[in-house]
C-alpha cells in the first residue's frame, strides 16, 4: 500500500484539511492506518506520511463491499439513480 500526505488524502476525499489529521489520528489508534515522518526538502520541516495497516485494508474492503451491496439493492427498487460528483474549487 502507498505511503500519502495528509493533506492529499483530504483533497482526494473533498473534505477540509482541519478534518483529515483528527481522522487519521482515530484510525490509526486503532490500528487501521500507521503513519511515518519524512524529511522535508530543502530544510523544510518533515512531513507525516499515512498508510492503510493490513487490517485497514481488509475493513475498507468489506465497507466498500457492502456499500456495493446496498447501492444494487436500492438500484433493484428503483429508488437510487447515481448523480454526478460535484467538483470542489481547489484554492
Amino acid at each position: 500500500m502507498a505511503w500519502h500526505y495528509g493533506l492529499g488524502l483530504a483533497r482526494e476525499a473533498r473534505i477540509a484539511d482541519g478534518t483529515i489529521y483528527p481522522s487519521l489520528s482515530r484510525l490509526e489508534k486503532a490500528e487501521w492506518v500507521e503513519s511515518k515522518w519524512e524529511a522535508g526538502p530543502g530544510g523544510k520541516p518533515p512531513r507525516r506520511l499515512y498508510r492503510l495497516t493490513g487490517l485497514g485494508q481488509r475493513v475498507a474492503s468489506a465497507a466498500g463491499a457492502d456499500a456495493g451491496r446496498k447501492r444494487v439493492s436500492i438500484a433493484r427498487r428503483g429508488l437510487w439513480a447515481p448523480f454526478p460528483r460535484r467538483r470542489i474549487a481547489q484554492s
